[in-house]
Parts: structure tokens; C-alpha cells; sequence
């Protein structure tokens, strides 16, 4: 597996570094059923938080940071 890490700037700009996917449910490629998000990529966890996050590309070019 690559251990790269990618950098994605979100749309109030600031800029997160992707972490590894564990064992998730979801998979890079995945698209909502909307049909306007894109999982891109994991994101790093919230402090004191256990909820898988996501940086998802909407349509539009922008990245945003979601729960998985």
C-alpha cells in the first residue's frame, strides 16, 4: 500500500493532510447518491472523537471535510 499522504485545501481554505484508511465501510471513489460528492480521501479525527471522517470533491471543484 502507498503511505503517501496527499494535501487538500477546503473551500474556507484551510489545508488537511489525509490519514490511512483502516478498515472502513467506505471507499475512496465512492460518490453520494446525490450524485455530488466524491470521497477523496480519510481525514484526521476530531480530538476526542472516534467517528471516521471523509474529504469528499463536490462537483464544483471544492473539497469539504464530512463524517463517514
Amino acid at each position: 500500500m502507498d503511505n503517501s499522504k496527499n494535501l487538500y485545501t477546503l473551500k474556507d481554505g484551510t489545508t488537511i493532510e489525509s490519514v490511512e484508511i483502516g478498515k472502513a465501510k467506505i471507499k475512496i471513489g465512492d460518490v453520494s447518491p446525490d450524485g455530488m460528492l466524491t470521497i477523496c480521501d480519510r481525514a484526521p479525527n476530531r480530538e476526542g472523537s472516534r467517528k471516521a471522517r471523509v474529504i469528499c470533491k463536490c462537483r464544483c471543484g471544492n473539497y469539504t471535510v464530512m463524517n463517514a
